[in-house]
């Protein structure tokens, strides 16, 4: 998403088309599940990115077509890494061009190469909802990468960004489909994807940005078709870590396009794996579907402010004797949100039939019964060998 006065790039765009006259938005649509400081849940450093590597090369070659090698950038919502290709990263050493980083972890600026000392400037935004003064006008351009998702009040952010641009300068506010689901805002965790670039298009509307373009950097590599199927599905999601017992399991996970694998009975302590792969940072989301001996693990691995699906409890539903797990601890200790799946609304499973059909992906499917082979069904589906969906078919179509 891109505001300017010019067309941004050649990467395909469409216009940003104004729906509403006055504000639409609530506050209950920009309520989180944790309503907590974020200064406390960012004090902690987090030396990971949150997009993967193809992502990550793709927005470098987006920020080449747009970014300026002299002037001034802000770079709000910052941490780490900017994402910046080299020829910007160059000007910055030269002087040409100065970046000044706006976030809110003092030890992930410090480590940001396109910073100097002197523009690293600490801030909360959801409490302090402007550009603060110490940061300068004057800017030629402006970005933000997969956190505007964050912000309690972006339509304030936005206009106090407007006054300190330069006329004809330009903000670039990336999105993706990850997030710390706690900490985004309610109406995001709601909408589907194309809603939620319409949403920030009306944030850099009624905040008074003109020539709004949504640019399209999911077709990546000039030439690269997008893949589509499961594959798609995980690229989609990030990286993917897959748990079994059963090593041909795993190999038919793999060739699926999971990024790992682990066999919890070779390696009983797995989530010392999850934590190595993620270079400690852990999962963001884990679906847990093995119960009682299984969620202290989960609660091991899982990344500060993430989030644990408990959709079964395969090993059992009591803790094992002389282990008697704290649920409440274990959740505080990482700030983490503990949810119960039985079912979703049909309007979501709807919501997720429309992505499978658009993406061409195909569910998995073991075996398929005939209805009046159910009991046989429940008995195979009991013996746990299957890999996928074991479906009793109703109708014949």
């Amino acid at each position: 998403m891109s505001s300017s006065h010019e067309a941004s790039s050649s990467w395909p765009t469409k216009p940003y088309i104004p729906r509403y006259q006055n504000w639409p938005y609530t506050a209950r649509d920009f309520a989180r599940q944790d309503e907590s400081t974020d200064t406390d849940f960012y004090s902690a450093p987090r030396f990971v990115t949150h997009i993967d590597d193809h992502a990550i090369q793709t927005l470098r070659s987006y920020y080449e077509t747009v970014l300026p090698r002299r002037g001034r950038v802000l770079d709000f919502c910052s941490s780490w890494i900017s994402h910046y290709p080299a020829e910007v990263e160059e000007a910055t050493r030269s002087g040409e061009l100065t970046v000044v980083g706006l976030g809110m972890n003092k030890a992930e600026l410090d480590a940001n190469p396109v910073l100097r000392k002197e523009n690293r400037l600490l801030a909360d935004l959801n409490v302090q909802p402007k550009i603060p003064d110490e940061a300068g006008n004057d800017f030629d351009a402006a970005t933000c990468v997969v956190s505007i998702d964050y912000l309690t009040k972006p339509k304030e952010v936005l206009e106090s960004l407007k006054q300190r641009t330069k006329e004809g300068g330009m903000v670039h506010l990336i999105i993706s489909n990850r997030c710390f689901p706690t900490k985004a805002v309610g109406r995001w965790l709601r909408v589907g994807e194309e809603e939620r670039l319409n949403m920030v298009g009306d944030y850099l509307h009624f905040a008074g940005w003109k020539n709004i373009e949504i640019v399209d950097l999911s077709s990546a590599e000039e030439g690269r078709e997008p893949p589509s199927g499961i594959a798609g599905l995980m690229q989609f999601i990030g990286m993917v870590i897959v748990t079994s017992s059963s090593d041909a399991k795993l190999e038919r996970a793999r060739a699926l396009g999971v990024d790992h694998t682990i066999n919890y009975r070779t390696q009983s302590e797995c989530q010392n794996e999850v934590m190595r792969l993620t270079s400690d940072h852990g999962a963001d989301i884990i679906f847990e579907t093995g119960g009682a001996l299984t969620l202290k693990r989960s609660f091991d691995c899982v990344a500060f402010g993430g989030l644990i699906n408990c959709i079964g409890y395969l090993s059992c539903k009591k803790d094992a004797p002389g282990d008697r797990t704290n649920a409440n601890a274990l959740a505080l200790r990482r700030n983490v949100t503990l949810k119960g799946i039985l079912n979703e609304p049909k309007d979501r499973f709807e919501e997720m039939l429309a992505v499978y059909e658009k993406h061409g992906i195909h569910p998995v499917v073991d075996k398929v019964f005939a209805f009046e082979e159910s009991k046989e069904a429940l008995q195979y589906l009991y013996k746990g060998g299957h890999f996928g969906k074991v479906v009793i078919k109703v109708v014949d179509q």
